[in-house]
């Protein structure tokens, strides 16, 4: 069981990564940082994140605020057409 949770906070910590590379290139053009920089800000977050949803009254307003989101991009989507 412990083993499990080993790899899903590995896969967590990869995807934080990512997003926060993704991010980072969209916000401000090109920005190359070291990978154990982007490892150590996924860390640094993660246990904040944890936090944050292990709250039902959080998980609540993450999915409100997801619903909003779809909702404007459903809605910029039908402007274009």
């Amino acid at each position: 069981m412990f083993d499990l949770f080993i790899i899903r906070v590995c896969i967590v910590l990869e995807c934080l990564r990512q997003r926060i590379s993704t991010f980072l290139r969209s916000k401000r053009g090109e920005i190359e940082l070291p990978d154990y920089v982007l490892s150590d800000l996924a860390r640094a977050f993660l246990a904040d994140i944890i936090e944050f949803f292990a709250r039902t009254e959080h998980q609540a307003a993450y999915e409100e605020w997801r619903k909003q989101r779809e909702n404007i991009s459903h809605q910029k989507a039908m402007e274009k057409t």
